[in-house]
């Protein structure tokens, strides 16, 4: 059992697979992404620059080949804005966007202690798109 946090406890199974339990959804949320890192660290970190690309659909660049190949993406400002224009859209889009923004802002921030490698945490600012997935 872990407790990364004060109202948190992360608990194992027999098969190792992290349970987080919270008082707040907020605790949740960041045990989830606390036992992520523990779990992924180096895979999530190999993600995060590519994520931000297939948040954006950038035409012409496939953002798993781009994780696969082992190079970082290191994101422009550019890149940054059109990110912030999304959330904003999301915020706006009803009362399930800004909380799907917090659980991701928590998510994060609960993966961000596992940080300290030669690399900066990951952003605070979660990579999201507006975009609705196709229908199935």
């Amino acid at each position: 059992m872990s407790a990364p946090r004060r109202g948190l406890r992360i608990l194992r199974d027999r098969w190792d697979v992290p349970h987080a339990h919270g008082k707040t959804r907020a605790d949740v949320e960041f045990g989830a992404g606390y036992a992520s890192a523990e779990d992924r660290y180096v895979f999530m970190e190999q993600l995060r620059g590519t994520g931000r690309i297939a948040a954006l659909d950038v035409p012409g660049i496939d953002p798993f080949a781009l994780a696969t190949s082992g190079r970082q993406f290191v994101p422009t400002e550019a890149t940054e804005q059109r990110l912030d224009e999304q959330r904003t859209v999301i915020r706006e889009a009803g009362p399930r966007g800004p909380q799907f923004l917090a659980d991701a802002a928590n998510y994060v921030a609960g993966s961000n202690p596992r940080s300290g490698g030669p690399t900066q945490p990951t952003s605070a600012s979660p990579s999201v798109s507006s975009r609705r997935p196709p229908a199935r």
